[in-house]
């Protein structure tokens, strides 16, 4: 059983881009927000006002294909991975540090909107008509 695993909900802060490793792998990332309202309590009273964790999330093959087609900025998504921490010493020789959601699933949510989706392969000849029986 894998322990270092998250699941999360929010929305897509940047439109994904798809890239293509040397080898031809194609992959994507994206920045993620997911909101929390109400956790601290100021003089008492719970804030009202919420606030957002983000993430880097990371997808690859066939999936980061799909998402990068049928995905933009503002969309709600599920996103469900394990967690990376890369660390990296920067140009002015700063050590700096980052999460990374590594998706196995990223899914639309249809908590606050419907979306329509398009079934099958790219390029795939359509589903042949079923004649409705009377």
């Amino acid at each position: 059983m894998q322990m270092n695993y998250a699941v999360l909900t929010g929305n897509i802060v940047r439109s994904p881009e798809l890239s293509i490793t040397v080898n031809g792998n194609p992959f994507c990332r994206f920045r993620f927000a997911s909101n929390r309202t109400g956790g601290r309590k100021n003089g008492g009273e719970k804030e009202q006002q919420p606030e957002a964790d983000f993430f880097d999330v990371e997808v690859w093959g066939r999936q980061a294909e799909n998402l990068c087609d049928t995905c933009v900025a503002g969309d709600r998504l599920v996103v469900a991975g394990r967690i990376r921490y890369n660390e990296w010493e920067d140009g002015e020789g700063l050590r700096r540090s980052r999460h990374v959601i590594m998706a196995d699933v990223v899914a639309l949510t249809l908590e606050f909107d419907t979306y329509r989706i398009a079934h099958g392969l790219a390029g795939a000849s359509p589903q042949p008509e079923v004649p409705e029986v009377a």
